[in-house]
């Protein structure tokens, strides 16, 4: 108990308020279009409740960026009070309807003071003010609402660990997205916004610095001093290779030394296939049923929870779906999806698995990015027919590995690991599967070194056995 109360009193130190106000973690502004020039426009701001009251209201200003004319106009909302997040940190949501007098192209912005004394990227953070904006084009004769982050925030860090986060940027529209990290904002009163001074990215290892992949969206970090850190990624939204838009989230990071979770949970992305850019991906041919099971393991016992998300799970038609299951020290996530033929793509679809752990008083939370790039059935010669097992890659394996194979129709698949003795010492998979391609991922890291029996078996019958060496 006594250690407990160390981190939640360092905790309390990190956050800790200046006589303005330092509570805003971080948030976003989205605009929906609701018909025509009418549109649902929302701000979504992350409190620590270690700092002040939220505000009660918020304040919308909207102008036209055209210089051919000029339009400005202001909105004042109330929250709907707070949701539950996690560690410290309460989500508000303000929700404006607003009718654009024209055709054009739109400034949503908001701006509160102040931003945390506490922050150590910038040069004076209490002085700055805390500004988020969104860029639309409205056409009342054609369709366009901003993108959105399908991924809440991630506001907590352990020092000299992977950071992993992905905010998955998504447009329902279909347009092109581009996505960079930037230097957060503050303003200067009417005159519109600046950037806040002295800002550096987040301190890293020299291993893995704050960084973002520019073709998954995903940041990776490795903090190497404790502290309020800030950060500000922007997605640029294109059509016809013109800039339609534009959104930001701001976060504020805490990084804190937390000496109890030596062994974090980890998503096991062994034999996990990668593309030549060197990112986990999948090749989905269209008509033919998918299905991945992602395991997540923890040394510690923690409680571990699982979620997925990413564009096949927002799609308006013919989505992906997911099922969970959570458990002390072990977790998993089933997806399946039988993309068709207009869900051919050149671009591929991204998805985050995420992995909640529970340890003591804090939640820690990591992603990790699939693509899946969905192809025409004829760009795969390989598509197994009828029940077939494919080969186990990699073989031999370290305990990661996965296991592909067909069904021809939905059934109860059951996959069993045995040792050189025929004794059962694990099992993959014990549940119903869809027809069509399935993939098992195993990170059994219990395996120790040796030569064991994979089997497969469907609707009771044994299918096939095949053999795995594990070499470590």
């Amino acid at each position: 108990m006594k250690l407990k109360i160390t981190l939640l009193a360092l905790a309390a130190a990190l956050f800790s308020t200046s006589s303005f106000a330092s509570h805003l973690m971080g948030g976003q502004i989205t605009a929906k279009q609701i018909s025509g020039l009418q549109y649902q426009v929302t701000l979504v701001a992350y409190r620590d409740t270690m700092g002040i009251p939220m505000y009660a209201t918020a304040t919308f200003n909207y102008s036209n960026t055209d210089t051919s004319s000029t339009w400005a106009a202001n909105s004042t909302r109330s929250h709907g009070g707070s949701s539950t997040f996690i560690n410290g940190v309460e989500e508000y949501t303000y929700i404006d309807t607003v009718t654009f007098p024209a055709a054009g192209t739109y400034m949503v912005q908001w701006d509160e003071c102040c931003r945390n004394a506490a922050i150590v990227n910038m040069t004076n953070p209490g002085s700055e003010s805390f500004y988020l904006n969104t860029l639309i084009t409205v056409d009342g004769a054609s369709s366009n609402s901003s993108p959105v982050f399908l991924n809440a925030p991630v506001t907590l860090a352990q020092l000299n660990n992977l950071f992993s986060y992905n905010p998955l940027p998504f447009d329902a529209d279909g347009d092109s997205l581009a996505w960079s990290l930037v230097t957060p904002l503050s303003t200067s009163g009417m005159s519109g916004s600046t950037p806040v001074a002295g800002y550096v990215l987040p301190s890293g290892a020299a291993a893995q610095p704050f960084s973002l992949n520019a073709l998954t969206g995903e940041i990776t970090w490795i903090p190497d001093m404790m502290g309020n850190f800030a950060s500000s990624f922007l997605v640029e939204e294109y059509r016809g290779g013109v800039k339609i838009g534009e959104i930001r989230r701001d976060m504020q990071i805490l990084v804190i030394n937390d000496t109890t979770n030596g062994a974090r949970a980890a998503i096991n992305t062994g034999g996990w296939p990668t593309n030549t850019s060197g990112n986990f991906s999948f090749s989905l041919p269209a008509t033919s049923a998918f299905n991945l099971t992602v395991v997540a393991t923890d040394g510690n016992n923690d409680l571990l929870t699982m979620s997925a998300n990413g564009a096949p799970f927002a799609l308006s038609t013919n989505p992906a779906y997911f099922s969970t299951a959570s458990g002390l020290g072990i977790a998993s996530c089933d997806i399946s999806w039988t993309p068709n033929a207009s869900q051919i793509n050149n671009n591929s679809y991204n998805i985050a698995f995420r992995i909640s752990e529970k340890h003591g008083v804090y939640t820690y939370v990591s992603d990790k990015t699939i693509q899946f790039q969905v192809i025409t059935p004829l760009a795969v010669k390989e598509i197994s027919k009828g029940n077939v097992v494919n080969e186990i890659y990699p073989n031999p394996s370290n305990g990661s590995f996965y296991l592909p194979f067909n069904l021809e129709t939905a059934a109860q698949v059951k996959v069993e690991i045995m040792n050189a003795n025929g004794q059962q010492v694990s099992v993959l998979a014990n549940k119903m599967m869809n027809a069509g391609q399935n993939v098992i991922l195993s990170a059994d890291n219990n395996l120790s070194k040796g030569v064991y029996s994979v089997a497969v078996w469907v609707d009771g019958k044994k299918l096939s056995t095949k053999k795995l060496v594990i070499t470590e």
